[in-house]
């Protein structure tokens, strides 16, 4: 179920690519739209999805909305009834301003009796002059049905909408297909595309974690993948760029942020208790130690979720630079366990900061209250 206020805004989780091979032109300007979205805020509304497939009446994922008009919003979770309807995770993808059910598809793991695969728990949008792409994580998928942190993940990537009114699997549908790299090396609970460099398109950033300490292996690594590449790859056998981390769970959150006004965005990244900056653009394979500026919040020691939401997009002090939003819901003030609370970075503010000493701070007032768990700006 969807509940709140819905607004047909531009979201810059993004996608990216083309079908031969070239990606379109990213001019920066929205799609050409069959109608203009609706800019004003509806009625609080409850929408409960009438797909066949869907997780209605458990869980929404995350949203994502095209400047076209359109949520996308994932519903992760089955039906936790043993006794109700046989529901399966699926996306859906909904029309403003009337949240008309277009399309959307289903769990790739539909025909392998074993439901759990996470899909809709992540999903994320680009849009072109020449259309929309589509993509979603499905962190928990196994390649075979079993029992343990077997997981390799999925992430799935649609160059279109299916035709109106139907609902493929992921698998059947997907233009892209990015695997982790082995059991317990999970992809599919993070990704975004960024355009990282001066030349070409909007490349796609996707995390592999750990989901076991056994076998050793690294934490946590981010690759940088070419969007256009069609089929189905292991990403760290296709990454142009990698992150690598041995120690932390570096990139479970991440961002793009422009932080010193060069005209391309940076790479930001939770790094459990710290969060850091990559400067674009990078080739080659990096390291956490390669990081430009890191942001620590030492008041927490690293229980705070420091960097669980952030954006990087909007001017909120009207100085003409983009200013990096980051939230850290978790965080205890005072006695008020998990009141949670929001730092602004000021852009062109590169240097390693702590965040007591950042000059913006919003604090959560209300124990459990978790101010800052998702952030957005406009």
């Amino acid at each position: 179920m969807i509940a709140g206020w819905l607004l047909g805004c531009h979201n810059d989780h993004s996608k990216d690519g083309g079908h031969d091979g070239e990606p379109p032109p990213d001019t920066g300007t929205a799609p050409a739209c069959a109608a203009p979205p609706s800019l004003e805020p509806l009625a609080p509304t409850n929408w409960t999805s009438p797909l066949r497939y869907a997780a209605a009446g458990d869980s929404a994922g995350t949203l994502a909305v095209t400047s076209c008009g359109q949520i996308v919003v994932g519903e992760p979770l089955t039906n936790s009834d043993p006794d109700g309807p046989d529901l399966v995770p699926a996306i859906a993808v909904l029309d403003l301003p009337d949240l008309t059910l277009e399309s959307g598809w289903m769990d790739p793991m539909i025909d392998n009796d074993h439901l759990l695969s996470g899909f809709g728990d992540s999903v994320a949008v680009h849009d072109f002059p020449e259309g929309t792409w589509y993509a979603a994580g499905a962190d928990f998928h196994k390649k075979e049905k079993s029992i343990g942190f077997d997981f390799d993940g999925g992430v799935y990537v649609f160059h279109a909408l299916p035709p109106s009114g139907s609902q493929p699997t992921a698998t059947d549908a997907a233009d892209l297909i990015l695997r982790g790299s082995a059991p317990t090396l999970e992809v599919g609970s993070e990704f975004l595309f960024a355009r990282l460099s001066d030349r070409g398109g909007p490349e796609f950033v996707v995390e592999e974690g750990s989901v076991s300490n056994t076998p050793p292996v690294l934490n946590s690594t981010i690759y940088a993948v070419d969007p256009t590449l069609t089929g189905e790859h292991v990403a760290a056998d296709v990454a142009t760029k990698v992150i690598r981390d041995d120690d932390s769970g570096l990139g479970y959150h991440m961002s793009t942020w422009d932080g010193d006004g060069d005209g391309i965005v940076d790479l930001i990244a939770q790094d459990w208790a710290v969060v850091d900056r990559f400067a674009s653009p990078w080739t080659g394979d990096l390291t956490v130690a390669d990081a430009e500026t890191q942001w620590t919040n030492l008041a927490c020691d690293g229980l705070c979720d420091f960097g669980y939401s952030m954006t990087g997009r909007d001017d909120l002090d009207s100085d003409g630079q983009p200013d990096l939003v980051i939230g850290a819901f978790d965080q205890t003030l005072g006695d008020l366990g998990g009141a949670g609370a929001v730092y602004v970075v000021p852009g062109g503010q590169l240097t390693n900061t702590d965040a007591a000493d950042l000059p913006i701070r919003i604090l959560g007032d209300e124990r459990g209250g978790e101010f800052g768990a998702a952030l957005a700006t406009e």
